[in-house]
């Protein structure tokens, strides 16, 4: 496994992560009678780890997004009927 690779493995755990959480959150609030959550961040003195596992997972997130939407971009144009402007076939 390259660098490369491993960063992109990295972020894309973190998005699922992230994802995962949010999910679960919005179903606990939806499922509540109230449609409402009370999050504790720091019951166990956690924040600031928390706070910073959160900072050093953006950038992956970002540089993961970024490749994955080149690549589709790189496939969607690979594939595309119309490979030049300039060149229309009807």
């Amino acid at each position: 496994m390259t660098l490369k690779q491993l960063i992109l493995f990295i972020g894309l755990c973190f998005l699922v992560a992230d994802t995962m959480m949010f999910i679960s959150l919005f179903y606990m609030a939806y499922h509540n009678n109230s449609k409402t959550v009370l999050v504790d961040i720091d019951s166990y003195d956690e924040a600031d780890i928390e706070y910073s596992i959160v900072l050093l997972s953006i950038p992956f997130i970002l540089y993961s997004a970024f490749v994955f939407l080149q690549d589709i971009r790189k496939y969607h144009y690979r594939n595309s009927p119309i490979k030049n402007k300039n060149n229309i076939s009807t």
